[in-house]
This record gives structure tokens, C-alpha cells and sequence, in this order.
């Protein structure tokens, strides 16, 4: 099976008609379809179903696309191990984060990186944190980027790389907070939390007998202040992933929550046991000396 016609297929499955792929990947819509009714009938089954009313993939194509996204990924992973054999001045990065880490400090990391191997490619995946390291476990990606908390088994070398402090979100029309609160200040307030972050809060609140009152709880940093600007409460975020995201919400604002113990730190992970590919290692070296 031909590995132009299965990454092809990748983004056929990702738009809306042959005729949208053909569009992305520059190629003629009949030789398009004609690479699908190949792979269609080496595997024996319709993977994409597509008619004048609908333009969907089958359960055949849902199952092929999952062991297609597989062989990329490894052939990827074989030319990176290729090119490693040189000095990993070549090669593909192969990282995984999650999206407040992605667009925040792990952003310079990146700049700097690509000035010093420009010819280095990158293949980043944004994901939760349990997709983090499970991607790092599976070798997928060969460094991870994620905020506490993290329960590390052993099996993980991780680095700190940053402090970042959790913040009070909130609307400027509906609340008035200074440039510091603290979390007895938020006491019986409408809060938005991240899921993962509410165990932490919760210790707080434990510690210093104050009662939190959740309004809505979310998995997306993104998702908590959009709430938080429809005037559901007061989000409760890192401060870096919020100062990432400002512009796009123009109408909030933010508090530092004073309290020491409400912080998360941004770490960087990788599997212990495993050899690091020249380009990851030197990558890490990278953020070694800049932090």
C-alpha cells in the first residue's frame, strides 16, 4: 500500500468531500478517489461513504484511519531514528503538551530551538495531561510538557521548569478584585474550576476551613473563561495560561491569588528508561541551559 495514498487519506477523512481534500492537498479529485477506491479494495471494505446527501467515514474507515495515523507516526519515528545517527541537527522533534504549557513558555523553548537546528522538523501534539503521558509511554512523542499536579511512578524523569502562580478570572463588569486576592476572598463566590485543578483548591480550602463554591467545573482553560466572561463565575486558572488567552477576552481581568500553596509548576517529562533520539536530547539541553 502506497504511504502518499494513506497519509492522503488522512486528510480525506479529516474534510468534508473529495473534492475539499483534493483542494488541501493539491491534487486532481479524480486521482484523489481513485487512490481511495484503491485502498478501499486492497482492504476489502468502504472506508469513506459518500454519495450526493452525506460524505462520512464507516466504521471500516474509522478502524483504518486509527492504524493509518500508527504508520505515519512510526515512519516518522524511523527517519528521525535515521537522521539521529548524525548529530540530531536533522530529524523530527517529537514533543507533547498541554495547551496552556503549548502556548505559553514552551513557545521561546521552540524559537530558540528552531535558531540553532533550523533543519530540525516538528511534530507537536496538544493534549490533557493523561494524553501527554500516555503519548511519552508509547513513544509517540519522546518529551512532555505538563503542570502539576502529576503522580510520577517511577517511570518518568521529570524537570521543573516554571512557577506559575493561579489566578482569579473575572468579569470587569460583574466583580472588582485588586491586583492580589487570596482564597478566603473568595469564599461563597461563584467559581469556575479545571477538573484537575480542583483537588488542589480543595486542599486549600480544607487547610484553611473555607468553604469553595463551584459553580461549573471543565476540562480547557479556554472553556473556563469563556464562562467566565458570560458572567457564570470567577474562573480560577494558572495566571500564564490566561495571559496567553487576554486578548481574546477583552471584557475579563485578572487577580493573583496571594495564597503561597496555590501555584502549579510546569514540568518537562520523558521516560527513564529510553533512549532519547540526538533531536530530543538536544532539545532538552536546549531548555537545560535557557532555564
Amino acid at each position: 500500500m502506497n504511504t502518499e495514498h494513506i497519509k492522503n487519506f488522512m486528510i480525506m477523512a479529516d474534510s468534508d468531500s473529495i473534492s475539499h481534500a483534493s483542494r488541501r492537498l493539491f491534487i486532481a479529485q479524480s486521482a484523489l478517489s481513485n487512490q481511495l477506491k484503491s485502498i478501499e479494495k486492497e482492504v476489502g471494505a468502504e472506508l469513506i461513504k459518500r454519495d450526493y446527501h452525506s460524505y462520512e467515514l464507516t466504521e471500516s474507515g474509522k478502524t483504518f484511519l486509527k492504524y493509518a495515523k500508527r504508520i505515519v507516526e512510526t515512519l516518522e519515528q524511523a527517519e528521525t531514528a535515521v537522521a539521529d545517527l548524525q548529530d540530531g541537527t536533522t530529524g523530527t522533534l517529537r514533543i507533547a503538551s498541554t495547551p496552556s504549557v503549548a502556548t505559553g513558555f514552551l513557545m521561546e523553548f521552540l524559537k530558540e530551538n528552531t535558531k540553532k537546528y533550523p533543519r530540525v522538523k516538528l511534530r507537536m501534539n496538544e493534549c490533557n495531561t493523561p494524553e501527554v503521558i500516555e503519548k511519552v509511554k508509547d513513544g509517540v512523542s519522546e518529551v512532555g510538557f505538563i503542570r502539576t499536579p502529576f503522580g510520577n511512578h517511577g517511570e518518568f524523569v521529570t524537570k521543573f521548569i516554571v512557577a506559575d502562580q493561579m489566578a482569579a478570572i473575572y468579569n470587569k463588569d460583574e466583580y472588582e478584585f485588586g491586583v492580589t486576592c487570596s482564597i478566603g476572598q473568595l469564599q461563597n463566590m461563584p467559581l469556575i474550576s479545571i477538573y484537575r485543578y480542583s483537588e488542589l483548591l480543595d486542599a486549600i480550602a480544607e487547610h484553611k476551613s473555607y468553604r469553595i463554591n463551584y459553580a461549573a467545573k471543565c476540562t480547557e482553560v479556554s472553556t473556563a473563561l469563556s464562562l467566565a466572561q458570560l458572567n457564570i463565575g470567577i474562573a480560577l486558572v494558572p495566571y500564564s495560561a490566561y495571559k496567553n488567552s487576554m486578548k481574546n477576552f477583552p471584557s475579563l481581568d485578572a487577580s493573583i491569588i496571594s495564597d503561597d500553596e496555590c501555584s502549579t509548576k510546569c514540568l518537562m517529562v520523558y521516560m527513564k528508561n529510553k533512549t532519547l533520539s540526538a533531536t530530543a536530547q538536544n532539545f532538552i539541553n536546549l531548555i537545560d541551559n535557557l532555564s
